[in-house]
């Protein structure tokens, strides 16, 4: 918050949104400030991997944009490092080659001794070589280069000088002053820019290094013209240093650096486009320079001061912003300007404006262009802000200086709407109250876009390739317990408002850029449902009785508070349904009536019955039909005593048979606005009777059950597919035998052995086996010594496992691509047992076990 940062040897301010309320949460944050440097890569540049450690950004930046320097194989810069000798002279021959790598030899003999012979310097011995011929460098002395050595500031701006035309013997470069002659000219010429107070004769970074190599090319080149004159009776040639006009850049690179205002970005089939004010003429019409086919998004530019590097209008080496004038950007919102002002106090840093007050800053939107409401334009913040009802407070404003003097110039508001995403599919989407079945192949969509979602949407007119860009929002759920002007607190955390939010406001809240931008306030949602399943009949210590309910996907106990409407009294209470809050820690339940469910925008009825993926007011599939939306919070009650968190689409799955509930017991949930009364929550009840075969699966125990701490056993569960590791409290199981389970949202399972009638199934003896007489790919028929053999109906729901309980551990024991075999004959007319199953109805097979090897397995006889 208000913290200085150096740019480019100067102090700038940069800020984050703040706000009176330390503890608001800023969920969608994009409002960070600080003043953007680096290059916009067009070309062969690219980002570096320590970006960060970088302080000469836009040195760097321009340096590999224009192949001089480059990074390290893991993508790093290193700018801390020290440069050495020989990296600098293929630095400079490449940049005198115009960012091409040059054709150079080697001389028969080398100059020096420690360069060819050298196995980490070898490489560099034309570089060497080159800028030895040129007089740019000289050894160290002893015939020797030092290819690995340091280079100081000093020692770089004498090959940089003489790069630039100076004459090392004219100029003194040489003898016992050349470090003071070079530094005087160096200062001059402009080559220690941006490093003030660098240690010129210290080891010089890498970092530096590239700053040193830019300044040079931006300096003009120089050359010497000769008079002859007389001296002592002789004609002496006398030279006279003359500055050419032209920088080293324009010379070798054939490049041209313009500076000006952004003032319009677009996209077409070549790439982006950026339109320069590089000032005006003599009419007091603006200049403009036109630069396209660039690569990279320039849209962050627009209203900032920049540096253009190009060879052509379509050859744009980078454009980076000019630090010189654009010395403040702020980000903030539409919402947080009070216009009426000439100053703006973000986290204790006064911003002014060269204009009576903010509202009169003109204001363009993020491509540089006007704002319009209808045909109208939007000149001015006061305009937008006033006239233009259409944009949300919560819409980002950039406020820009581009000249220089820290008073903002322009305003940049990129306007933004709010709605749900309502039709969805691969070609088309509609956001309620913002587009209509517009094109996804012309949207930027985030990942897992879904029918429902509350989005924010930055429409193709405000962005530079004419997509739409699509976020989804970030949201909170509670209640409103404050208000104030232009803000609300939802469970004690503080929130600009962008919508009409009401004290007492209950349900979700979508954010963008801190405020609340739309709200499903509908007094409840499903998200405030839960089944109690049991009470205790004592208060705890803090005079709260407990509850054991599912709520939020899980199964807990919670404490009641002391004024819920549902309360254990002279007993306990059991099996309801609610609504609830949490107040102080503890919660107020409602109950959930046919009459009244408790949530502002939805309606209960009692039901009776399912059929076919339908949920029916009577029993036997009958009356008023409900339809069952896969998002449905389902809580279901079976066998009497068990309990299930299960989804709509879980229970839409459950077939095409009747199944009638316990009666009058079960209650739905449905939008009151819903014609088709798609269900979002439930109880059903479903008294005695198992949960249907869809939802639950069948297991044999593969392991042995181990007893653990608090009452626990633990054993491996195979259902034909997957080994499942479990942990339950209930009891009685036994290797081999068979069970049911159900999955529950909270990843938890309820367990229940598995039986055929009232018999035990499993695969073992003593677990109710069968054999196999003969089979085909519908049908199997089985019998043992209690019944005579009966056919019996493989369903495309039927689960079968396949096992060898012959074998010794869990992962043989589970058999992957078993089939079904007849039983092997044993002796004396016996057959081995190879089967045991489950009904689902009449003869249908809900599940069936298969023994894939009898060695050593019971025989028994046939009933006939």
């Amino acid at each position: 918050m208000g913290v200085p940062c150096k740019i480019r040897g100067k102090l700038r301010s940069k800020a984050l949104r703040g706000k009176e309320f330390p503890q608001k949460k800023v969920l969608s944050l994009v409002l960070c400030v600080a003043v953007m440097l680096s290059v916009m890569v067009m070309g062969a540049g690219a980002a570096f991997s320590d970006q960060d450690k970088i302080e000469n950004t836009e040195a760097v930046d321009a340096c590999s944009v224009l192949n001089i320097i480059g990074g390290y194989p893991d993508g790093s810069y290193k700018p801390e490092g020290n440069i050495k000798r020989s990296e600098i002279t293929k630095m400079i021959c490449v940049a005198l080659n115009g960012g091409e790598e040059p054709t150079l030899g080697t001389p028969a003999t080398p100059t020096f001794s420690d360069v060819r012979n050298t196995p980490n310097a070898a490489w560099a011995e034309k570089y060497i070589e080159s800028c030895v011929s040129q007089g740019i460098v000289s050894g160290v002395g002893g015939g020797r280069f030092s290819p690995n050595g340091n280079v100081t500031a000093s020692q770089l701006s004498k090959m940089l000088l003489v790069s630039l035309g100076y004459d090392s013997d004219i100029e003194g470069y040489t003898g016992n002053a050349w470090d003071m002659n070079v530094n005087v000219r160096a200062t001059q010429v402009g080559l220690y820019k941006g490093l003030e107070g660098v240690d010129v004769s210290a080891a010089l970074t890498r970092d530096n290094a590239a700053q040193m190599v830019w300044n040079a090319l931006q300096a003009k080149e120089v050359k010497y013209e000769y008079t002859l004159v007389s001296e002592n009776g002789q004609l002496v040639s006398k030279p006279t240093l003359v500055e050419k006009d032209i920088t080293l850049l324009e010379d070798k690179y054939d490049a041209t650096i313009t500076t000006g205002v952004v003032t319009n970005v677009d996209y077409n089939s070549k790439g982006y486009t950026v339109q320069i004010q590089t000032g005006v003429d003599k009419t007091n019409q603006p200049i403009y320079v036109n630069l396209s086919k660039l690569t990279n998004d320039p849209t962050d530019l627009v209203g900032k001061s920049v540096k253009a590097m190009y060879k052509d209008a379509d050859e744009v080496y980078g454009i980076y912003v000019n630090a010189e004038n654009t010395a403040t950007v702020v980000e903030t919102t539409l919402g947080d300007l009070d216009l009426s002002k000439s100053e703006y106090k973000l986290d204790g840093v006064t911003y002014k404006v060269k204009t009576d007050d903010f509202g009169a800053v003109k204001a363009v939107d993020a491509l540089g262009n006007p704002l319009k409401n209808g045909s109208s334009e939007l000149k001015t913040l006061d305009a937008v802000k006033t006239d233009g009802t259409i944009f949300s407070k919560a819409s980002k404003v950039v406020l820009i200086d581009n000249t220089g003097d820290e008073k903002i110039d322009i305003a940049v508001v990129t306007p933004v709407a709010f709605g749900e995403i309502t039709y969805l599919n691969a070609k088309n989407i509609t956001v309620k109250g913002v587009m209509t079945n517009a094109k996804v192949e012309d949207c930027d969509i985030y990942k897992d876009a879904a029918k429902g979602d509350r989005v924010a949407v930055v429409k193709d007119t405000y962005v530079a390739d004419d997509s739409t860009v699509i976020t989804k929002l970030d949201s909170v759920s509670g209640k409103v317990d404050a208000t104030k002007t232009g803000e609300a607190r939802i469970d004690g955390t503080w929130y600009d408002t962008a919508v009409t939010v009401g004290l007492d406001d209950k349900g979700e809240f979508f954010l963008y850029n801190g405020y609340i931008v739309d709200v499903d306030a509908t007094g409840g949602s499903i998200a405030d449902t839960a089944f109690i399943i049991s009470s205790s009949t004592s208060m705890d210590v803090d005079g709260n009785y407990q509850a054991k309910v599912m709520i939020n996907g899980e199964t807990k106990v919670v404490p009641i508070h002391k004024d819920s409407p549902v309360k254990p009294t002279s007993s306990a209470i059991a099996d309801k349904y609610v609504t609830y809050e949490v107040k102080d820690g503890a919660y107020k339940f409602t109950e959930i009536t046919s009459s009244d469910s408790g949530l502002d925008e939805y309606s209960a009825a009692q039901v009776n019955s399912y059929k076919d993926g339908r949920i029916y007011a009577n029993a036997s599939g009958s009356g008023d039909e409900y339809l069952i939306d896969d998002d449905a919070v389902v809580y279901v009650k079976y066998n009497a005593d068990k309990y299930a968190i299960l989804s709509g689409k879980d229970v839409a799955g459950w077939g095409d048979k009747v199944k009638d509930f316990n009666s009058n017991k079960s209650l739905v949930l449905y939008k009151t606005s819903d014609t088709m009364k798609k269900i979002a929550g439930a109880f059903i009840d479903l008294g005695d009777e198992k949960m249907p075969a869809s939802t639950v699966s069948y297991g044999v125990i593969v392991s042995d059950v181990i007893r653990a701490t608090d009452d626990k056993y633990e054993f491996t569960l195979w259902n034909g597919t997957d080994t499942i590791d479990v942990v339950t409290s209930d009891s009685g199981f036994a290797k081999f035998q068979a069970v049911e389970y159900v999955k529950n949202s909270d990843g938890t399972y309820d367990i229940d052995a598995a039986k055929n009638g009232t018999n035990n199934v499993g695969a073992v003896q003593g677990f109710n086996l069968y054999s196999i007489m003969d089979h085909t790919s519908t049908v199997v028929q089985m019998a043992n010594d209690q019944n005579t053999a009966k056919n019996y109906n493989l369903t495309k729901d039927t689960q079968i496992i396949y096992v060898d309980t012959s074998a010794d551990n869990v992962e043989d024991i589970c058999v992957n691509g078993g089939s079904i075999e007849n039983a092997s004959p044993a002796p004396e007319g016996k057959y081995y047992r190879n089967a045991s199953f489950v009904i689902d109805s009449g003869s249908d097979l809900a599940f069936l076990i298969v023994i894939t090897n009898t060695d050593g397995a019971y025989p028994g006889s046939i009933k006939k």
